[in-house]
């Protein structure tokens, strides 16, 4: 039972992280209408040279994507946390490959950008991964 807990603390302590980055982008890029992820990249002026058409393509993936991450991030927390999942159940069976895919697309969209957060997608892998691994090796629960 305490495995359970500890990898159900693991992938809410995952999901929340991953909440509060994608809200804060999404508000900055609502705000300032400029993605987050540009400024990475290219320095203030280099970003007011770039076609208006290329940045409102760029600013509406971030306004779109961020939202769809907050949500993925919910219904994770809603999966890890109902009391009709167990472990064993088929939630996880499709949140295990579900959470790899997610997680591939994020090294491979950072790759793009230069691996500026390399150490972050690998921070969010082990967070995940350790998470799931406890809850799927905890014992199952007596109904």
């Amino acid at each position: 039972m305490k495995r359970m807990k500890v990898g159900r603390v693991l992938l809410t302590l995952w999901a929340g992280l991953n909440i509060l980055a994608a809200a804060m982008v999404t508000i900055l890029t609502l705000a300032t209408r400029t993605s987050p992820a540009l400024l990475l990249v290219l320095d203030a002026d280099a970003i007011s040279r770039i076609d208006s058409r290329a940045l409102a393509v760029v600013n509406a993936q971030a306004a779109l994507a961020n939202p769809c991450i907050i949500g993925f991030c919910v219904l994770v927390l809603a999966v890890v946390w109902s009391n009709r999942s167990s472990a064993s159940g088929s939630f996880y069976r499709i949140l295990v490959p579900t959470l790899a895919f997610v997680q591939v697309f994020a090294f491979v969209s950072d790759g793009y950008l230069g691996h500026r957060n390399l150490i972050v997608n690998m921070a969010s892998t082990a967070l995940w991964t350790a998470g799931l691994g406890l809850v799927l090796s905890a014992p199952r629960e007596v109904r």
